[in-house]
Order: C-alpha cells, then sequence, then structure tokens
C-alpha cells in the first residue's frame, strides 16, 4: 500500500501483456465502496481489473496496492517521473527523436509567472494573487481574445470555476476526497435543477435575456436541496469551522 510519491503529477497507465486472474489494482477514490486500511487510516476505494484491459490512476496522490492473482501477470507501467529538469539536453532530444511526449519540469511554475505578470499592476499583497495552480486543474484557465485584447475566460462561478480550464485539465490534481466532494455537490445539483426546473431551454433563454430578476427557487427549495448535506459521509463533510 503506497502512493507514488516520486512521480510527477500525472496519470499513470497500467497495460495487461500477459492473461491472468485476479490481480486487480485497489485504488483510494472517496467515491469507490471497497474500504481498505492506509497508512492514512481506514479509506474507501475500487478496484481497477486490470487482467481485463488497461486501466488508468492517480498513483501520485492516491494509495494503491495489487491484490492476489493466478497465472503469470506481468504488466506495463505508464508514468512520469518527477525532477525532470535533471534530464540532459542528450536524453531529452533522444526521448523526443523516439516519439515519448515529455511534460516541462517547468510549466506550472511558468504559468503561475505568467498569470503575475499579466496585469500593469499587481497587489502588493501575495495573498491576494490569484494562484492558479492551487483550484485542482491542470495549466492556465482558457483565454478570450477579442478585439485584439485577450482576456481570461470568466464563467460567473468564481477563479477557481473548473469550466474555465479544458475538460482534459479539470481536476486534475485534485485529491481523490476532493473529487468526491465535487461529484457529490454536482449530483445534487443536477437533481435539484431537473426537478425544480420543467423546461430548461426556457429558462435559461429568460436568465440570459434578463428577464429574471430574482431567485426562480424558493427558500424551502433551497433548504431541501441543502439538507442531503448533513446525511453524506463524515470523510465528506467540511470542517469545523470551514465556510
Amino acid at each position: 500500500m503506497h502512493k507514488d510519491s516520486r512521480n510527477a503529477p500525472y496519470t499513470n497507465l497500467v497495460f495487461p501483456l500477459t492473461r491472468f486472474e485476479g490481480g486487480a489494482i485497489w485504488v483510494e477514490d472517496g467515491l469507490g465502496t471497497i474500504p481498505e486500511y492506509t497508512p492514512e487510516g481506514l479509506r474507501l476505494g475500487r478496484d481497477l481489473d486490470v487482467s481485463s484491459g488497461p486501466v488508468t490512476l492517480e498513483a501520485y496522490n492516491s494509495f494503491h496496492f495489487t491484490r492476489p492473482w493466478t497465472g503469470e501477470r506481468i504488466v506495463l507501467v505508464a508514468y512520469v517521473t518527477d525532477r525532470l529538469e535533471r534530464l540532459s539536453a542528450e536524453d531529452s532530444t533522444d526521448l523526443l527523436r523516439r516519439k515519448f511526449n515529455i511534460p516541462t519540469a517547468s510549466n506550472q511554475a511558468s504559468e503561475t509567472s505568467e498569470v503575475a505578470a499579466s496585469g500593469e499592476e499587481q497587489p502588493s499583497s501575495e495573498a491576494s494573487v490569484f494562484q492558479p495552480q492551487l483550484c485542482g486543474n491542470r495549466g492556465l484557465p482558457l483565454s478570450i481574445t477579442w478585439e485584439g485584447k485577450t482576456s481570461d475566460f470568466t464563467d460567473g462561478f468564481g477563479l477557481c470555476s473548473p469550466t474555465r480550464w479544458r475538460p482534459a485539465d479539470r481536476g486534475a490534481f485534485l485529491s481523490p476526497c476532493a473529487r468526491a466532494v465535487a461529484q457529490s455537490l454536482h449530483r445534487l445539483a443536477l437533481s435539484f435543477v431537473r426537478r425544480e426546473v420543467t423546461d430548461p431551454v426556457a429558462f435559461c433563454e429568460r436568465w440570459v435575456g434578463g428577464e429574471l430578476q430574482e431567485s426562480p427557487f424558493g427558500d424551502s427549495s433551497l433548504q431541501e436541496l441543502r439538507r442531503p448535506w448533513g446525511v453524506l459521509p463524515s470523510y465528506l463533510r467540511t470542517p469545523t469551522g470551514a465556510s
């Protein structure tokens, strides 16, 4: 039971090369249904049936282990190691020649610098500077160019809103528990909207057209939406005192 803490924050691919039975990979997952004890206590997870075909997992930040198997179990694991900056120019050139897609170790640092340098004036307080790497997504938010001016895409749901990133980059660096919270909230909100909004198209047209001057949902409906959070498993609840 371990995390691949020396890996870079990219998804692992595990590909079976032989036929065998069993040998699933248990991986920590807040939405899983299979509990296992980890070095940090009891965690929920799920089994990845690698005997049936390729599987992916966030091995760099999720506990995982291999279950017993029968037969000859040989798998190919693709991952990205950390310390990419230590690659020599010769080794990098050779890997690129062999068609390896090498992430640039300084990408995240440079992207953060670009955000800080994008405005003419920066706030004097470091805490007030938006740090996109803390949002759990990969890279920088999408940008829009209009009439020669480029600005960050804004969807109205906050700087860390996942839809400000490309779909493949959303939630790339979230922990299993954080991902479980996000998915649980999404299911609750989707169920609520489906129940309360009979005609989503007409609703959106009124919203975009500025016809909605107040919340279309009553207090009792909103209270009913908030109530399910009280019965979520304890590992999904907000810590005491958090807002």
